[in-house]
């Protein structure tokens, strides 16, 4: 049997992040993960380091909106009828606390979390060597019809004057001086400029991994059907072998309810399911600079070292359902439109992942409130990427019972009974 201080459930950013801050201190961590680390959001998210983020994804409180969404007239989300069954409760948990008052509350809480992710990202991209995945060039968001673009320029600006956040407005034909393969003319665009771009999450995790490894970390394959309780703390059976462990970590992302029923909580936890895939640029060469987000088609093409990347919008499901084209097919006809020059797509199949998301938008952070021995890590939504390493460090604050003079209780899992 090996002995390990804190066995890690996860091998997303979230996890690896975890793992890499409690080795920093001398903490013997063992890593799970039932498949390669990193396969799931954290290797198809946008690239983006999200510092502009700072108000989550609410439910539409108006009619019209509601009706977008419902009749699936917008390709930022899509559903199926038989999932709105196992979605119904969480459906109406979200549209509650996204009500004006409670939205506005939680929005501080969000906003606290993704205004301390980017240190957190640079320093352990500094320590792991991935700096050069990183540019800070922020990204592009493009509105079709001035009715859009208005809008976004008052969001803009009730951001940059809450949260001192930056942005510049530019004109259809200033974007396509940015950016010269852009050739669809837009209402307007918004180029947040303080996010960072990130050119291969994968790598950016793969660097963090490697570091966690080099540094004494072990990571193992399996699932929780090894986990159980003993005296003595926990003791998790897996394919070679078994590791004690005085503390457990849960940091499963979509896959969260497990963990869950084990322990016996109810958290209003649903899934998003995103797509993406890579498309060649002629001659190789790079064919746009700068993320962009098409807001009314729901997607983002995003540069990257393998191709440009398009990711889709929402398609709300549940775990393992069959996968559904459709919100790729529109948005890569709408890419076309944009970039003529896109190429041929280069992955045989599109990738799919699962964004862990809560009904009141917000993570949860922090222990267990019957067992001292467990913490939990999910529930990022959109924001995980974002916020891995920030997560990271926090649980290590946590476990080493360093004082991190940062507020955990509004991601306390006790919020739910």
């Amino acid at each position: 049997m090996y002995k390990s201080e804190v066995i890690v459930f996860g091998g997303g950013i979230i996890g690896v992040s975890i793992a890499v801050h409690l080795i920093l201190r001398g903490i013997s961590v063992v890593l799970v993960d039932r498949d390669e680390p990193g396969q799931g959001a954290s290797f198809g998210n946008a690239g983006l380091i999200q510092t502009e983020a700072v108000l989550p994804k609410k439910f539409p409180q108006h009619i019209t909106e509601i009706l977008k969404y419902a009749t699936n007239s917008s390709n930022e989300s899509y559903y199926r009828i038989k999932t709105l069954p196992s979605l119904a409760v969480p459906f109406a948990k979200f549209w509650y606390h996204s009500h004006a008052e409670r939205y506005h509350r939680i929005s501080e809480h969000y906003a606290a979390l993704i205004e301390r992710s980017l240190p957190e990202h640079l320093f352990l991209a500094e320590l792991t060597g991935a700096q050069h995945y990183l540019a800070n060039n922020g990204w592009l968001q493009l509105h079709d019809n001035d009715s859009d673009f208005f809008n976004a320029r008052n969001d803009a600006a009730h951001r940059a004057s809450r949260f001192r956040m930056t942005y510049s407005v530019l004109s259809s034909s200033e974007a396509m001086e940015l950016e010269p393969a852009l050739q669809q003319k837009f209402g307007g665009v918004i180029h947040w400029t303080q996010p960072y771009s990130v050119s291969n999450p994968f790598g950016v995790l793969t660097h963090y991994l490697n570091y966690f490894k080099n540094a004494g970390g072990i990571y193992v394959h399996g699932n929780l059907s090894g986990l159980k309780k003993s005296s003595g703390g926990w003791s998790y059976t897996h394919e070679t072998g078994v590791i004690s462990s005085d503390r457990i970590v849960f940091a499963l992302g979509g896959g969260s309810n497990e963990a869950l029923r084990i322990m016996g909580k109810n958290v209003p936890l649903f899934v998003k399911r995103g797509y993406h895939m890579h498309y060649s640029s002629p001659g190789n060469l790079p064919l746009i600079h700068h993320a962009m987000l098409n807001a009314t088609g729901g997607f983002v093409l995003a540069p990257m070292e393998k191709g440009i990347r398009l990711t889709t919008g929402a398609e709300f499901c549940r775990l393992g359902d069959n996968t559904n084209s459709i919100q790729l097919i529109r948005s890569e006809k709408m890419a076309r439109k944009m970039l003529p020059e896109l190429g041929k797509s280069i992955d045989n199949t599109a990738w799919h992942g699962y964004r862990p998301c809560i009904a009141d938008m917000l993570p949860v952070i922090g222990p267990d409130t019957n067992d001292n021995s467990v913490y939990y890590a999910f529930g990022h939504c959109h924001q995980g990427f974002t916020m891995g390493p920030l997560t990271g460090r926090l649980i290590a604050d946590l476990i080493t019972q360093r004082d991190s003079s940062f507020d955990l209780k509004p991601y306390s899992i006790s919020r739910f009974g």
